[in-house]
């Protein structure tokens, strides 16, 4: 569960301390565009520094002086403002960005709305003209009962004069009547079409209220609409909070990795140191390491760094075929020189290499070797390279006894480690004894 924590940890902080600086890049690349790939270089590097020399005051804040303590720290502070103007100006300018597609809306929305106000007070006056209209036709149908009536009173008083005189009202009212319901039909439909348009335009206001760029600033519009601020303040103080917060905490999370990872190695060496204590106290030397079930017949492989107390203590006690493999060729031929007399020790000056020709697997076919009893295996970190690929074979079960001292100064070794002891268990291997990082042997059921 520690691990795991630790790698989140990694990650969050590489994911916060990327971002800073990419941000802060940019920003000062946009306000220098004339020169973007020279800032990117002196940001970036500018970033990393930062970065790297805090790791170095935190492991080594005892070991430095003052002096340069006190440097060191005043650049820190320095190239923490200058990412944070950095990331401000990159911020700053994505707003701008925003804020200057929401003006063009929202002057497209006020010429809409406009224009919307126009054709309204069109229609009301076309309204109000058919209403005038309609109030004239009422008088003309009132003006004309009324001189239908008055007709034929005239007519029986034999009054013709006064009759053609009233005939004439009569047709120019109903003349008139007509126009006016023909003159309101038309301008019904004028107001239909500026109606339409009227609801055109909603449309397009509604679509523009609709847009990605209202929906992306709608939170802040809202906070600037409780708080009272115009949405350039509101932006500008979330602006700030991140510039404050993103750097510092970038830092302050580089400072706690390595402060996670200086106490896993401190743990580490505490256990090493502990299982060591044991192994002694046990005489794992005299014992664990030469006891062995094994004969003059038996084949033993010792790899990596040479222990001659070891190969002779198990010569002499077994009298079996031991094959030595030493890479550096000056003690290559000071053993050569030392076991000359002894034909069972043989010497070969090569390291085994997994990736080539000269591997485990191949020698083992070459020498016409079908079992190993025992391989010693200390290669200072290579033995997790040289195991995976031996165990990810079936010629590895030639090996009866695996007897190793796995390193931890190779990078991720817990995870290498936990691997290479995984594949052994699935390969039917047990462990006869453990002290990690000390000595371990490996047994073919």
């Amino acid at each position: 569960m520690k691990l795991k924590f630790i790698y989140l940890l990694i990650v969050s902080t590489s994911i916060l301390v990327g971002s800073a600086a990419y941000f802060s890049v940019i920003g000062f690349s946009a306000l220098f565009a004339g020169s973007f790939i020279s800032v990117v270089i002196l940001i970036s590097g500018l970033e990393l520094a930062k970065l790297v020399v805090t790791s170095f005051l935190y492991k080594y804040w005892g070991d430095v002086s003052t002096i340069l303590k006190s440097y060191m720290l005043v650049a820190i502070a320095a190239l923490m403002i200058i990412t944070s103007a950095g990331i401000y100006g990159f911020l700053s300018s994505a707003y701008m960005v925003t804020s200057n597609k929401m003006s063009l809306i929202d002057g497209s929305i006020s010429i809409y709305e406009k224009r919307k106000e126009v054709i309204q007070e069109y229609v009301e006056r076309m309204k109000n003209n058919i209403k005038d209209k309609n109030r004239r036709g009422e008088s003309l149908m009132l003006l004309r009962t009324s001189q239908e009536s008055r007709l034929d009173t005239l007519y029986k008083r034999n009054m013709i004069k006064s009759a053609k005189r009233t005939e004439q009202i009569i047709k120019d009212a109903d003349n008139e009547i007509t126009f006016i319901g023909s003159k309101n039909d038309s301008l019904s439909k004028m107001i239909q079409v500026a109606l339409d348009s009227s609801g055109k335009i909603d449309m397009k206001i509604l679509e523009l209220n609709s847009s990605n760029v209202k929906g992306d600033i709608g939170p802040l519009k809202y906070i600037a609409t409780l708080t009272g601020k115009s949405i350039d303040n509101v932006v500008n103080f979330f602006i700030l909070l991140l510039v404050f917060i993103s750097d510092p905490l970038a830092v302050a999370m580089v400072i706690a990795v390595n402060k996670v990872l200086l106490e896993q190695n401190r743990d580490v060496n505490i256990l090493q140191y502990n299982w060591l204590y044991k192994w002694r106290q046990d005489r794992g030397d005299e014992t664990l390491r030469l006891d062995y079930n094994l004969s003059k017949d038996s084949i033993i492989f010792d790899i990596g760094n040479i222990e001659l107390i070891w190969v002779e203590r198990m010569y002499e006690k077994y009298k079996c075929t031991i094959y030595i493999f030493e890479p550096v060729k000056s003690l290559y031929i000071k053993l050569c020189e030392k076991f000359k007399d002894d034909k069972k020790i043989k010497i070969y000056n090569l390291e085994p290499d997994i990736e080539g020709e000269d591997n485990i697997v191949v020698l083992l076919n070459s020498l016409n070797i079908e079992k190993v009893d025992l391989i010693k295996i200390n290669m200072q970190g290579a033995e997790y390279k040289l195991l995976s690929y031996l165990l990810n074979n079936d010629e590895c079960e030639y090996v009866k006894n695996y007897q190793i001292q796995f390193s931890s100064l190779e990078n991720n070794y817990l995870t290498k480690y936990d691997e290479v002891k995984k594949k052994f268990l699935e390969r039917g291997y047990v462990q006869t004894y453990c002290y990690p990082f000390v000595w371990e042997n490996f047994k073919k059921n």
